[in-house]
This record gives C-alpha cells, structure tokens and sequence, in this order.
C-alpha cells in the first residue's frame, strides 16, 4: 500500500497578515468600506446604517453592528459572521480569495486598486454624542469670546451630555464644558476644562478645510488653525478660513492648488511650535506669516482668539490689523 505523507497546512492569522492587512479583509468584503462612518451591515437587512468599523486603542481595525450585538470583532471574525463559517474555514476562504495558498499573488493586483488611508486611532475612531441645551455656563464661555448662541448653531457647535468613543462611555464630570463639533463624517470633541495635551477627540481627517468657499470670493486669504480663532476672525476680516491642526499634513495637493494666485497669511499660535510651523510653510509656499505680538504671551495669549477674551473687545485687534494693512 502506498502511503501518502500528510502535508501540515500553513494557514493561519499570521500568514495572512503577512501578506495582506486587516485592511484589506474588510476592504474586500466590504466595498463601500469607509473607516470610522457608519453604513448599512453587510451582514444583514439594514434600513438605517447602525454598522460601523473602526480603529481601536490597539492600532487594529475592529467592527460592531449598533442595532445586533452579534456581529462585532475583528476581519476575521467578520468572515466569519458574513458566512456562518468557522475561523478555519474564514482563514481559508481569505487565503483563497487573494490567492495566497496558490502562491499566485494575487493579493497585489487586489491592494493596488485602491489606497489605504493612513490609520490614526484618533482619526478613525467612533465617536458618538447626545446633546443638551447650551447652560449658563456654555453661554459665559463662549461669551468670552464674543461668540453667542445663533454664532453656535450655525457652526453646527453642541454641548455634548454623553460622550462614546468606539462604544465605550467617556465619563464627563459634573458640570464640565464638553463641545462636539459637527461634521457630515464626523466629529471633534472640544473639552477645555481639562489639560492641554487632553483636550481633543477627532476623527475628522487633517485635510478638511473650514470655510473653504470663502477662497471664491477673497483674493486676500488668512488661514487658522482653529475654528474657534476663524470664528473670531470672520467678524472683523472676510476670507478666513481654518485648517484642522498647524501641520503640514492639513496642506494637500488639491488645496495648495486652490491657493494660488491668493495672498495667503499663515495665522498659527506665536510661541516656539506655531512659528516653526508657520515658517516650514512661508519658506515652502510663499505665504505670509501673520500671529499676536510676542508681548502678549506673558499673559498666555497665543492667537486672536485669546487676545479677543483677554481684552473683552476687538479695539486692540482691529488696530493691529489696521498696521499689519490686512483692514
């Protein structure tokens, strides 16, 4: 009798990631795949979009279904779900799909049509809000700035009262100012009671830009890095637009290209890190650097927004601007 000698499969998580990413999995699988949004479950009925993926703490991709417990986890747990088959089962069927067991790469023809976004769990996370009327204290702060309530709502800016990020609650004390800003994918979370380094959640991406349409009507553009300092600025000066961060990343292609031909002020904070990145953009693009006086630091005033809430008014504002010829 002939024997035959069994050969040990070689399958398995590890082999796969290899190869291709979890990425990859839930791209094929999935795709209308968008990290972060929520769509309809590809696993069932879904008349209103309850099905989301996102990026974890853990740097991994991970689903859940808000409207069936049932279906949440990692890739292969969603190969898994999706067609009622065992882990060994879902390695294979992945293993198969792209080619791998073969040896016929076809894995490379499959991730070539299309491009991976650059995970960051901050970025790609699930957040989710139930919102409350703005308090007394809301209005006092925003106040500060000389921003009122309609100025709110029509920068689609709420006073969050339950916070999730990627499903799990984040605990707000007691009467702690808690803001999501509102975006069609997605939001940013503006907590300023607590420190610095902790104040933000986003998962919006780097490249939006805020009030962009202003650049159809301005020839004369100023670029913040903060909504709240935009919002401060539009009251006084036309073609004000923000960017999400001082990072050259927040520059794409697209919009450079939209810039030129613009005179185009770079308006960042004014201590060490705003300047540096300030001048990496007017050395590279030819912008103009434009922020506070250095004196104003002493008393931690650091963009016009802050200059705005220590002075009260706009007078002192509006007469820099006046030397500066922006008014």
């Amino acid at each position: 009798m002939k024997l035959v000698k069994k050969v040990e499969s070689t399958l398995s998580r590890k082999f796969i990631l290899q190869h291709i990413s979890d990425y990859d999995i839930y791209r094929y699988e999935i795709p209308e795949l968008s990290i972060g949004r929520a769509m309809h479950s590809p696993m069932r009925k879904d008349m209103s979009p309850s099905f989301s993926v996102f990026m974890g703490q853990d740097g991994k991709l991970h689903h859940m279904d808000m409207a069936d417990n049932r279906y949440k986890g990692d890739a292969f747990d969603l190969v898994c779900q999706k067609y009622g088959i065992a882990l060994h089962q879902a390695i294979e069927k992945i293993a198969k799909d792209f080619g791998l067991q073969e040896g016929l790469n076809l894995y490379k023809a499959i991730t070539s049509q299309y491009v991976k976004p650059i995970m960051d769990p901050r970025r790609h996370s699930v957040i989710q809000v139930s919102t409350k009327k703005f308090t007394k204290s809301d209005i006092q702060y925003w106040n500060q700035y000389l921003l009122d309530i309609e100025d709110l709502k029509k920068e689609d800016i709420y006073s969050v009262k339950e916070l999730y990020l990627n499903r799990k609650r984040v605990q707000i004390a007691k009467d702690e100012r808690v803001y999501a800003y509102y975006y069609s994918d997605g939001f940013k979370i503006y907590m300023p009671d607590k420190e610095r380094s902790e104040r933000w959640l986003s998962n919006i991406t780097t490249a939006k830009v805020e009030n962009i349409q202003a650049l159809d009507t301005n020839q004369r553009v100023i670029i913040t890095k903060a909504k709240k300092c935009r919002m401060c600025l539009s009251k006084l000066i036309p073609g004000v637009i923000n960017v999400q961060n001082e990072t050259r990343s927040c520059f794409t292609e697209s919009f450079v290209e939209q810039l030129k031909g613009k005179d185009v002020y770079v308006q960042y904070d004014s201590d060490a890190a705003g300047k540096k990145n300030s001048k990496i953009l007017t050395g590279e693009l030819g912008y103009r650097h434009l922020n506070v006086p250095d004196t104003m630091l002493e008393y931690g005033v650091k963009d016009f927004s802050d200059w705005i809430k220590h002075d009260g008014n706009t007078k002192r504002v509006e007469e820099f601007m006046k030397i500066k010829g922006i008014i």
